[in-house]
């Protein structure tokens, strides 16, 4: 059984349901979870939520904190799951923001910079990562690390 299996069956056990936001890996992340047959029964939705604007129009993420700290932060993560959690009303959610590149890379944030949020049940992991390769890699990783973060909060 996968991590993506493991998942939904727990959430299905505790007739409980995840929801995403997702910023760099612009719905791959939700692609990836509904990929599996019955996703409906665990999984209410998404937000793609690339630009600013919809970070802070839909997921009500503070002026403030991206001003402060930039849309590639530990606070932005976290108030991006904060955000979708509330929106969908769910009891889990995971929220990806950070740098795929080629370009937007710099030398305070380089390109493959990832913050990553899982939400369970009122507790919030936020990490940090620092992913190689191409694009579709760094996105693809940032997916991969988000399921097993979740997964690892989940038998925690």
């Amino acid at each position: 059984m996968n991590d993506i299996e493991k998942i939904a069956n727990h959430l299905i056990a505790g007739k409980q349901f995840i929801a995403v936001a997702e910023s760099c890996t612009g719905g791959l992340l939700a692609s990836t979870l509904i990929s599996k047959s019955g996703a409906s029964g665990w999984f209410k939705g998404g937000i793609v939520c690339y630009s600013n604007e919809i970070k802070q129009r839909v997921l009500k993420v503070e002026d403030g904190i991206l001003d402060q700290f930039g849309a590639v932060s530990h606070e932005v993560s976290k108030a991006l799951v904060l955000g979708v959690v509330h929106l969908m009303q769910v009891e889990a959610g995971i929220a990806i923001t950070g740098i795929a590149g080629p370009e937007g890379g710099s030398q305070e944030k380089p390109v493959g910079l990832v913050y990553i949020s899982t939400y369970l049940k009122g507790e919030i992991i936020t990490k940090e990562y620092r992913f190689l390769g191409t694009r579709t890699e760094i996105r693809q990783k940032a997916v991969d690390e988000s399921v097993i973060q979740l997964h690892n909060q989940i038998i925690h």
